[in-house]
């Protein structure tokens, strides 16, 4: 047995016990330690500082308008009580010099891994009509 060196650049003593595994990337053997998983073999690699930018935002997330129709005329002649209209949208614009899809989504979910914009769908745009008839 030889020694190794790690991702980092430490070397591991030949026949000592560490947590990871042993890879030959073409270029001998190399210690996958911790050092290796929380960079490059994280998945994504380090993130370096020319990617990371401000997410400050403001967001229209919702807004909702009504009308009650239940005047006396109304009632008299339908014999209902009301009828209610109402509209609501969902996440109708968003402000922000953030240039990726959207500050608030992530790759990952809702996970531990935040900040990973990477083929990311933006949050959807919604209306809701409803039309509510009570006797």
């Amino acid at each position: 047995p030889t020694d190794l060196k790690t991702y980092s650049g430490a070397t591991i003593t030949a026949g000592t016990t560490f947590r990871g595994a042993v890879k030959d990337f073409g270029g001998g053997n190399v210690a996958l330690n911790q050092a290796w998983y929380t960079d490059l073999g994280g998945g994504f690699g380090p993130v370096g500082s020319q990617f990371v930018e401000d997410g400050t935002r403001t967001r229209l997330r919702e807004v909702s308008l009504g009308y009650s129709i239940r005047g006396d005329k109304f009632r008299k002649k339908t014999k209902l009580n009301s009828i209610d209209f109402s509209i609501t949208g969902r996440n109708l614009a968003l402000w922000t010099k953030y240039t990726g899809i959207d500050p608030e989504t992530n790759l990952t979910g809702p996970t531990n891994g935040r900040g990973l914009d990477y083929f990311n769908n933006p949050s959807t745009k919604s209306f809701l009509f409803t039309i509510k008839i009570n006797y």
